[in-house]
């Protein structure tokens, strides 16, 4: 059986902030960030995975990287699992952003597909692109557990689709938090979500910390 592995990236200065980090924000992780990837690492190096894949972006690469220390793990950089660009609104604040554009972050929170921020990526991009990777992950034949480091936007937008929810409204149904793991297994009747925003690996400190 195949099961695919997510995990998000660990903490940046961003989570703290809740500012827009997205596919045009390279931030890396914060000290605690850090901290998330490598007990992330110490929990999972011994593991047996059959692949592992990873987003291009810093926060991305640096959370895996604990991983692959002493293992024999080999990691593929895949730029389709980069994060949802947020275009003008990059870095910003959505309290700063209700304050100077309350129309547009209505208008954006009711539908993330047709009403992307301006220069911003539409939910359904996002999709293509990500389900496009799961897609050739199954279409190889692999089996066993793959992992793969990512974003909350786009990690949330992928599960959305194989679970039938409107990819539009992923921020209203599912749970993302940083360093957290989600688990979709591809079985004989159909995906499954066994598991969403796992956060076990962490010491109670970390835990305690981040965004949902």
């Amino acid at each position: 059986m195949l099961s695919i592995w997510f995990l998000r990236h660990g903490e940046t200065i961003y989570t703290t902030t809740h500012g827009m980090c997205g596919s045009g924000t390279d931030a890396p992780l914060s000290e605690a960030g850090y901290e998330m990837a490598e007990q992330f690492g110490d929990a999972y190096r011994e593991k047996n995975w059959s692949a592992i894949y990873c987003s291009t972006m810093l926060r991305a690469r640096e959370t895996v990287a604990p991983l692959l220390r002493g293992a024999p793990h080999v990691v593929e950089y895949v730029h389709d699992l980069r994060e949802i660009g947020f275009g003008a609104w990059e870095g910003a604040s959505e309290r700063e952003l209700e304050k100077q554009f309350p129309i547009e972050i209505g208008r954006w929170n009711d539908d993330r597909d047709a009403s992307p921020p301006p220069g911003g990526e539409r939910a359904t991009s996002v999709r293509d692109r990500g389900v496009n990777v799961i897609e050739s992950i199954r279409a190889s034949g692999r089996d066993g557990d793959i992992l793969i480091v990512s974003h909350k936007a786009t990690i949330r937008i992928v599960l959305s689709h194989y679970l039938g929810l409107p990819v539009s409204q992923y921020h209203r149904f599912l749970g993302c938090p940083v360093a957290s793991l989600s688990v979709l297994q591809f079985r004989s009747r159909g995906p499954l979500l066994a598991h969403l925003g796992d956060r076990n690996h962490l010491s109670r400190e970390l835990q305690a910390r981040g965004d949902s």
